[in-house]
């Protein structure tokens, strides 16, 4: 009778309370640090569609966040184009959301169209669906490339579907990362969305960010080994960034913009011997003066601003 009590002490001192209904958050440092990786995806999808479609497509990454999955796929609207994706070696699947005019907009000039929509309402044919899968499968392997220097994945796209009630990729309460890229092509501009269980890419955001178990609830964070820190560094150094510069502004009413015509002349607000202005990333950045080196033009950086 004694040791029966004995072990029921030594088990109640054991038993921990947990919340079944509290979801796992990862910090917001990772979330900072994804956000690396999702430029580099959406660089790699703006260089991808660029290069199928034969057209200039600009992408760029509007928000990087996290919610439960079900909270996630409320705001998904139907109808709508699913991708689900097998990122092997790792246990588990991602998503890849597409606005229905960007997609109507790449079917329409890859079967010879100028990227016109076709229809927001009505389902895919057969042809086009094949289409469709072609382009996911191409946006996929941008997670590889994405993620290189981290873990090499394998991405293989496992079906399309149109309702994201039937694009299962997790259990409602699980926590996801959603990355929202802002997909313009032509005259058409929408929305691409990269969503990921965080259970499934848990292990590569430790590794990314140098920490051991730290995104786990009670998890000490580790210092940043010098071997993840040219990882990193490699990740970033990789990202393309866009460079503009500015030759100069003005305003002008509406009316005189209605009368433009070709040959017109728009005069700016600065002088022909002022800096110019470069932009990294909407940005400024360095002042600059422009020239031409062999039969482009060019600018000469003067100063870091």
């Amino acid at each position: 009778m004694s040791t029966k009590v004995k072990d029921e002490d030594i088990l109640a001192k054991e038993i921990v309370e947990y919340d079944f209904r509290k979801t796992k958050d990862v910090s917001h440092d990772k979330v900072v640090s994804l956000q690396v990786i999702f430029d580099a995806f959406s660089q790699k999808v703006a260089t991808s569609l660029s290069a199928k479609l034969s057209a200039t497509v600009q992408t760029r990454v509007l928000t990087v966040t996290q919610s439960p999955y079900a909270n996630f796929v409320k705001t998904i609207q139907i109808p709508t184009l699913i991708g689900i994706i097998d990122i092997s070696p790792l246990k588990g699947l991602a998503l890849i959301e597409i606005s229905p005019n960007l997609i109507f907009n790449f079917i329409d000039r890859l079967l010879g169209g100028k990227g016109e929509i076709v229809s927001l309402t009505r389902g895919l044919t057969e042809i086009e669906l094949e289409v469709v899968e072609n382009i996911i499968t191409d946006l996929a392997k941008g997670l590889k490339t994405a993620w290189a220097n981290v873990i090499e994945l394998n991405p293989v796209l496992k079906k399309v579907e149109s309702n994201p009630q039937f694009a299962q990729i997790t259990s409602p309460k699980e926590t996801v990362i959603i990355g929202t890229v802002e997909v313009k092509a032509g005259e058409t501009t929408g929305n691409m969305t990269l969503c990921i269980p965080l259970l499934v890419i848990e292990p590569i955001i430790s590794k990314f960010t140098g920490e051991g178990e730290s995104s786990l609830p009670g998890g000490a964070q580790q210092p940043v080994s010098s071997e993840d820190t040219i990882k990193m560094r490699k990740v970033v150094e990789n990202v393309s960034i866009p460079l503009i510069v500015e030759l100069g502004r003005t305003e002008v009413t509406m009316h005189d913009i209605l009368e433009l015509k070709e040959g017109d002349v728009v005069r700016l607000n600065n002088k022909v011997e002022d800096v110019l202005i470069m932009y990294a990333d909407e940005i400024p950045k360095f002042k600059c003066r422009p020239g031409i080196v062999g039969m482009r033009m060019a600018v000469q950086i003067t100063q870091r601003i």
